[in-house]
């Protein structure tokens, strides 16, 4: 552990002193109305970063708009990143939600510079992606929700708490990039027996829409092929169980996607598209965004 430290350290200290922005905004739109928005403004100061960032979502059924903010502070070097989370649902309808969490990742022949990604990693820090033959990421981590329903005059105020512990690997090889995402949700009261709070948000890993459900497990998959000059074609499935409350069977979704990535200097621009399926549903979704750094 001491070396760890102290080779992060190294690391920190050898970065360069000027900062770097990294913001962008996405839009996805989709079945039963669905219409979301996500923004994000970060600075990278060395191996350090700092991006807060804002989500926006409806559809025909959320009477409105559900949004949630939160912030990462990160740390990454070629060798280790490390990152803390904690945000918020912004109460709608009575229901809302604080959450905070911390990640960590560690990555094998870490070779090349100026990348901006793990493989499969979280954050949108400063770590480098990594060229040559091979390279392998992974790590893990932590994320506690505390979900509230406030009291009407007929019932009374419910709470619940959530813990999700999720690990990840990914890989280079060839000009692709294979990474493999899976988490596990647990909670502190037994859903079938107890009154908890309906859930307003719930965001799936790999998946471009919000929900409101109680997840289970979830597994995430992804293919990017980075061969050609500036554009990068990739391709997500998921699938996620979700929990059984209150006596109700709860579904397996499944989420299959494609999307295409093209890089610039300064500007990135991503576009996907999404089919989502269980029990008879099937809802296709589509998103744009772009990215500016400097």
């Amino acid at each position: 552990m001491n070396r760890l430290l102290g080779v992060m350290l190294a690391s920190v200290l050898s970065s360069p002193a000027h900062a770097v922005f990294l913001g962008g905004v996405g839009q996805t739109f989709g079945k039963d109305e669905y219409k979301g928005t996500n923004v994000h403004a970060g600075v990278n100061l060395g191996a350090f970063s700092i991006t807060p960032e804002y989500s926006r979502y409806q559809n025909k059924n959320t009477n409105g708009g559900i949004s949630a903010a939160q912030v990462r502070l990160g740390m990454d070097t070629r060798w280790a990143g490390l990152g803390v989370t904690a945000g918020r649902t912004f109460p709608h309808q009575r229901y809302s939600n604080f959450y905070g969490g911390a990640d960590a990742a560690f990555t094998i022949s870490p070779m090349g510079e100026g990348g901006v990604r793990r493989i499969g990693g979280p954050g949108r820090g400063g770590a480098p992606t990594g060229k040559g033959l091979a390279r392998v990421d992974f790590g893990g981590g932590l994320l506690h929700t505390q979900h509230r329903e406030e009291a009407t005059g007929a019932t009374a105020e419910t709470k619940l708490g959530q813990n999700d512990i999720h690990g990840f690997v990914g890989a280079s090889f060839l000009n692709v990039l294979l990474s493999a995402r899976l988490s596990k949700s647990t909670y502190d009261k037994n859903l079938n027996t107890t009154a908890v709070p309906s859930p307003g948000r719930t965001a799936i890993s790999g998946h471009l829409a919000y929900g409101g459900s109680y997840p289970d497990t979830s597994l995430h998959l992804s293919g990017e092929f980075t061969a050609f000059p500036m554009v990068a074609p990739y391709a997500t499935y998921t699938v996620t169980q979700f929990k059984e409350v209150a006596s109700t069977k709860a579904p397996e979704i499944k989420a299959l996607g494609a999307g295409i990535r093209v890089g610039l200097e300064m500007l990135g621009v991503n576009a996907s598209a999404q089919k989502i399926s269980y029990s008879g549903y099937n809802g296709t979704f589509f998103n744009l965004g772009a990215d500016l750094r400097f």
